[in-house]
């Protein structure tokens, strides 16, 4: 497989910058800004080039696990993730109001 060069959005933080991921198949080689993004003119932060370490780590979580009373977890799907989370807020929502209910949105650092 060739090594070709792709445009993504890093989802490291709120900031979405655009970047530039050089890939060979699967293996992400390296990352960098997209020099033809007005706003960003190629700026990355420090988390955004570390990408290709991050998503090679041999302890990287690559799906959803609910934990259960005993403390194990187990891998859940997605679909059934939503629906049980959905059900959890609604059943706060109906004993508490809307008001009960807060979202953070931290940064990934």
């Amino acid at each position: 497989m060739a090594i070709e060069k792709k445009p993504f959005v890093c989802r490291n933080c709120g900031a979405t910058c655009p970047i530039m991921v050089t890939l060979d198949g699967r293996q992400v080689l390296k990352v960098e800004g997209d020099f033809d993004a007005p706003v960003y003119r190629g700026y990355t932060c420090p988390k955004g080039r570390a990408i290709p370490q991050e998503h090679h780590r041999p302890d990287r979580l690559l799906h959803s696990l609910k934990r259960l009373p005993d403390g194990r977890r187990v891998p859940i799907s997605s679909e059934q993730l939503v629906e049980e989370i959905a059900a959890k807020l609604g059943r706060i929502i109906d004993a508490h109001g809307p008001q009960a209910v807060a979202a953070f949105l931290g940064n990934g650092a």
